[in-house]
């Protein structure tokens, strides 16, 4: 992404929703900002405390479920960075509630999507094979006959 769209993260408050795995928490950290990662996930969450640890950050790692923040403050953050994980959840308009209450008037949200024609494919299928083979319902390949 574009150093611009973050603009100056000196001193700012960011929340990084559902966006653990040791990658856009430390470095959003190591630019300067002050940073809650957000995560369901224990696994995801340790290697963002992993990072912090090891290069001293000013990170902080929440174990929860990105439709219900009631454990962080009302308009508390300045930045909500909240990559590609909304796939995850039935429910889009619960997330975006509790967005709107923990960010700051005059914050930002700065979400990710993925086209749902992403999965419409078997990918590693058409890297090995060259085939591009259509998934099925659950995601398994289906192949021609």
């Amino acid at each position: 992404m574009p150093k611009a769209w973050f603009g100056d993260l000196r001193g700012q408050r960011v929340l990084c929703l559902a966006s653990g795995g040791g990658q856009q928490a430390p470095i959003l950290a190591a630019a300067g900002a002050t940073v809650v990662s957000f995560d369901l996930s224990e696994e995801q969450l340790r290697k963002d405390q992993l990072v912090a640890e090891r290069d001293r950050l000013d990170l902080r790692c929440v174990r929860g479920d990105m439709t219900d923040l009631s454990c962080l403050a009302a308009a508390s953050f300045d930045l909500i960075f909240h990559p590609v994980s909304n796939v995850f959840v039935p429910d889009l308009a619960s997330v975006w509630r509790e967005c709107h209450r923990v960010v700051r008037p005059g914050g930002a949200v700065l979400a990710g999507f993925m086209n749902p024609a992403m999965f419409l494919f078997d990918h590693n299928e058409a890297e090995s094979t060259g085939q591009l083979l259509a998934n099925s319902g659950c995601l398994t390949p289906t192949r021609p006959a």
